[in-house]
């Protein structure tokens, strides 16, 4: 009798990925924009910095956080109007606050938003950059940042350019 041994390899589940992406974004509320990435305000302006922090992975996001820091923090002031739309602990009226959000399950969502007002003595051509760093404890720190050049002045053109060509 012929006797054939297979040898089958023994399959493992791989362990579930846990991935966070952040989304940070802002508007100028005193002149009605939309959240961009990048955006003009000119000084007294109020702005609303949005960041949004997905669990795209398969397995929650232990000890979930956040923290927030602007490049030009004594440029901003009037920290208001504060929400997160899960419970926390931390404080969003810092001056770079940092929030923690317990675990973060696959495929959850922190959006969190605040308003900051421009201050007044600030040069023509600054710029305040936000940068959010999101993270756990079983997952890389992700960062994404939002920036805002500022003018101090509206620039209207009313001059018009006429070109004419001729040819010899």
């Amino acid at each position: 009798a012929l006797v054939v041994a297979v040898s089958m390899p023994v399959l493992q589940a791989q362990a579930a990925d846990t991935v966070l992406t952040v989304d940070k974004q802002v508007r100028n509320v005193t002149r009605g924009g939309t959240f961009a990435d990048s955006i003009t305000a000119q000084t007294g302006d109020v702005l609303e910095y949005q960041t949004t922090i997905k669990n795209i992975g398969s397995q929650q996001a232990n000890n979930a956080s956040m923290y927030d820091t602007f490049d030009n923090a004594s440029l901003v002031t009037n920290r208001s109007n504060g929400s997160v739309s899960r419970s926390y602990s931390g404080s969003l009226t810092d001056t770079n606050p940092s929030l923690t959000f317990g675990n973060l399950e696959a495929g959850g969502i922190v959006t969190v938003r605040y308003q900051v007002t421009l201050q007044s003595n600030v040069t023509s051509y600054s710029s305040v950059c936000n940068t959010a760093t999101a993270a756990g404890t079983n997952v890389s720190s992700v960062i994404d940042r939002a920036c805002v050049i500022i003018t101090t002045s509206t620039i209207y053109s009313t001059s018009q350019l006429s070109v004419l060509k001729e040819a010899r």
